[in-house]
C-alpha cells in the first residue's frame, strides 16, 4: 500500500510510523540495558554485603531465574487482557467515545488478578521453596504484595500502547530505570539480595504511579471529586 501511493502522500505515513516505532524501540532497548546493568551491578553489590563470588552469582540466579518468574508469571493474564482490550480502546478513542469506564475497568481486574494470584503464592510458599531453594521461602512471601502492582503495571502500559501514549511510556521508562540501577547501587550493599527485591518493588511502583498519572491527564480514569 505504501509503496503504491505517491511521494508526498508516503511522508506522513512513515512519519506516523516512526513516531510509533521508536518510543517502542526506545523502551525495549531501555529495558535490555537495564537488565544487562543489574545482571552485572547485583552480584558486584552482594560481594561488598560479603558474600563470595559464587555465592553472589548463586543469589543472583535465584532472584532472576526463580524469584521473578513467579512474581511474573500472572502477568500473563493481565497482558492477555490489555491485548484483547487494545483494539476497543482504540476505536473508541478514534470515535471520541469515553475512555474511563473500560480502561477503569481493566485497571480494577488487573488488581483482582494480581491479589489472588499473591494470596495463592503466600500460601504456597513453603511448597514453591521447597521445591527449588528453601532460599526462596521467605523471599516469596516477602515480596508477594509486588504481584498485583506489576499485573496492573502491564495493564496500564498496554492501555497507553492503545491509546498512542508510547512518547510517555518511553519517559516513564527511562525513570524507573535510572531508580532500579539506584536502588540496587545503594541498598543492595546493605540488606542484600532484599536490596534487589526492593529495587524491582520501587521500579514498578514509579512506573505504575506515573502510569496512572499519564492516563487520569488523558481522561482515563476518573478523577476524584
Amino acid at each position: 500500500v505504501l509503496f503504491a501511493q505517491g511521494e508526498g502522500s508516503r511522508k506522513p505515513v512513515f512519519r506516523e510510523l516512526l513516531a510509533l516505532a521508536l518510543p517502542l524501540t526506545g523502551m525495549r532497548l531501555v529495558s535490555s540495558l537495564m537488565q544487562t546493568v543489574n545482571a552485572t551491578l547485583i552480584p558486584a553489590r552482594l560481594q561488598l554485603f560479603g558474600l563470595s563470588a559464587a555465592e553472589a552469582m548463586a543469589s543472583l540466579g535465584v532472584f532472576h531465574g526463580m524469584l521473578k518468574p513467579i512474581l511474573f508469571m500472572p502477568s500473563f493474564i493481565t497482558c492477555s487482557l490489555s491485548m484483547a482490550a487494545a483494539p476497543e480502546l482504540t476505536k473508541r478513542q478514534t470515535d471520541g467515545q469515553p475512555l474511563c469506564t473500560l480502561s477503569t475497568r481493566m485497571i480494577l481486574a488487573s488488581l483482582a488478578i494480581g491479589a489472588a494470584a499473591s494470596a495463592g503464592v503466600w500460601l504456597f510458599a513453603p511448597l514453591i521453596g521447597n521445591f527449588f531453594f528453601r532460599q526462596l521461602l521467605p523471599l516469596l512471601r516477602g515480596s508477594c504484595a509486588l504481584i498485583p502492582i506489576i499485573a496492573t503495571t502491564h495493564v496500564c502500559g498496554g492501555i497507553m500502547n492503545a491509546l498512542g501514549l508510547q512518547s510517555a511510556s518511553l519517559k516513564i521508562s527511562l525513570a524507573s530505570g535510572l531508580l532500579g540501577v539506584l536502588t540496587v547501587q545503594f541498598l543492595v550493599p546493605v540488606i542484600c539480595l532484599w536490596g534487589a527485591v526492593v529495587s524491582l518493588g520501587a521500579v514498578q511502583g514509579l512506573t505504575l504511579l506515573l502510569s496512572l498519572l499519564v492516563l487520569r491527564r488523558s481522561g482515563c480514569i476518573a478523577r476524584s471529586r
